[in-house]
């Protein structure tokens, strides 16, 4: 997601040096007339920060891109896969933030990538519908679709179908743990492990995280209201736990769970709160909180030694369960 309101640097001056030019590089790129530009234009300087300020590409990773047909309409999967990697291993399903409004397979080419190579397993990373083209349900029934797909299909990707876990940051967080309750409630297809990178889940509000940090760099609650507005559209609000998550009344007998959040952003409270209520509810579930950290460090690898060790303690925990032994 990118952030829409101003925020004071002093407020966060105890992060990193590399991550303080990570943060004037947010707030240079975004600014608060961004939700007022034409969406095209929002997707320009999306797509152009994400260029700015992603790692680039890491190697020993090869990747193709497929089309696929899911219920008439053609959606695109990008494939990422350790260069010699053997002839089956685990699979992860990922969907990439954005706000539901934002980004591509192409903005987060080098983090999936990245993932592929840290853990061994084949990603397979979804160009969903975005909003406000295509509102809730849009994006949701796509990236059910598409695990599906991959589930059905996993020998062709080269992944052990017992072995396939579901992924996402921000925005794609929350449709992978909307993933998740589908396919339990629905019979299907198996997940066996979801790794949410400080997701939206939706539902509450009032977390003190969201008062701490309603104008934090990345992401503010300013921000967090217009990309909700965008994916529900017309609609309006909705209680459907397929869009707000938390609000799923029975979180038993769902898949282990990874959960990392970042110290300094709003939808931190939310999202820790709702892997309290799964270890709760008997799901085996890990809940770190990257310290000092804002919305979206996934792209500061290089920058904050902090945003590293945390994305290689993600990847080793997805490593144990869909990775190559």
């Amino acid at each position: 997601m990118a952030a829409v309101a101003t925020w004071t640097a002093d407020r966060y001056a105890d992060t990193e040096p590399g991550m303080r030019r990570f943060n004037e590089l947010s707030a240079k790129a975004f600014d608060p007339n961004f939700p007022n530009l034409a969406v095209a234009e929002q997707r320009a300087i999306y797509e152009h920060y994400c260029r700015q300020v992603s790692p680039p590409r890491p190697v020993g990773v090869e990747s193709w891109d497929e089309i696929v047909d899911l219920d008439g309409r053609g959606l695109r999967l990008r494939v990422f896969r350790r260069a010699g990697q053997g002839p089956t291993t685990g699979g992860i399903v990922y969907f990439h933030g954005g706000g539901f409004i934002l980004g591509s397979v192409a903005t987060h080419d080098p983090f999936t990538a990245l993932l592929a190579r840290e853990t061994g397993a084949v990603v397979v990373s979804v160009d969903y519908r975005l909003a406000p083209e295509h509102p809730f349900p849009a994006a949701f029934d796509d990236a059910f679709a598409a695990t599906g797909h991959v589930a059905r299909t996993a020998r062709h990707f080269g992944i052990d179908p017992a072995r396939l876990a579901v992924a996402g940051d921000s925005a794609g967080g929350n449709l992978a743990t909307a993933v998740s309750l589908a396919a339990r409630d629905r019979g299907g297809p198996r997940v066996a492990y979801q790794a949410l990178i400080y997701p939206d889940v939706g539902g509450r509000r009032d977390f003190p995280s969201c008062v701490e940090h309603a104008n934090a760099p990345s992401l503010s609650t300013s921000d967090i209201d217009y990309y909700r507005r965008m994916y529900l559209g017309r609609a309006g609000e909705t209680d459907n736990i397929h869009c707000h998550p938390a609000l799923a009344a029975d979180l038993a007998r769902l898949p282990p769970a990874y959960i990392l959040t970042a110290d300094y952003d709003p939808l931190r409270g939310g999202a820790e709160d709702y892997g309290r209520r799964l270890a709760a509810a008997g799901v085996p579930t890990t809940v770190r909180r990257a310290a000092k950290l804002p919305h979206a460090f996934i792209r500061a690898v290089e920058a904050s030694p902090t945003a590293k060790a945390e994305i290689m303690a993600l990847a080793r925990a997805l490593a144990t369960v869909v990775g190559t032994p």
